[in-house]
């Protein structure tokens, strides 16, 4: 009985993620933004605002489910796991912190459409910084955070977390490369051909042909 509560209980986070995922995915859709904002004009200022505390609220059940489940390992935990485990995920946190600085804040939590009233249009594309190992650095420093509590904590629990956000990330990272493409066009399309979408394969590369 306890077995058939708790894979009801994984299936509910997993669940809770999906209703999250799509979401996020289908109110940052330009078609479904332009139609909300079309038939509400006023909520092209507050848009991005209310699109963070929505994504933050549906994360509500996501945090709910994850600490009610039992911590039932799939890998036995040793220290040195743990501290693989620690490393990877803080620098994933300082990759996700540092690629921030080539991002505008403002834009990103809403306030800056708040205050000027429109859309935020960024007037070049971002190669700076870690976006020159990577398209999407958030979204890899998102994978490197998620990897590193995997290894610190391999429970059942974490791999459901694991598996659905690495899911997320590569077919969100998918979706938002149409809307660079048709905003940046053939200059995203020759930063596709240089630069690797979630993980510096293509940097690494380049690295040792240099040193080869």
């Amino acid at each position: 009985m306890q077995y058939t509560e708790n894979t009801i209980g994984y299936l509910f986070l997993a669940l809770s993620w999906l209703v999250f995922f799509a979401a996020h995915s289908g109110l940052a859709a330009t078609s479904v933004k332009h139609w909300l904002t079309g038939r509400w004009p006023f909520l092209k200022a507050w848009y991005r605002l209310l699109y963070n505390i929505l994504s933050l609220l549906l994360l509500l059940p996501v945090i709910y489910f994850y600490f009610k489940l039992p911590g039932r390992l799939l890998l036995s935990v040793t220290w040195y796991g743990q501290a693989a485990g620690a490393l990877v995920a803080l620098f994933g946190v300082y990759v996700l912190r540092d690629a921030f600085r080539f991002y505008h804040t403002g834009e990103f939590l809403g306030t800056y459409q708040l205050r000027h009233k429109h859309e935020f249009h960024p007037v070049q594309l971002n190669r700076q910084g870690w976006n020159r190992l990577v398209r999407h650095p958030l979204y890899f420093a998102t994978l490197l955070i998620v990897a590193g509590l995997m290894l610190y904590a391999p429970t059942i629990k974490m791999a459901v977390n694991a598996l659905m956000v690495t899911l997320y990330l590569y077919i969100g990272a998918r979706w938002e490369e149409h809307k660079l493409i048709s905003e940046f066009g053939p200059e995203y399309e020759i930063y596709r051909q240089e630069v690797s979408m979630l993980l510096p394969v293509k940097w690494l590369a380049a690295k040792l042909r240099r040193r080869a």
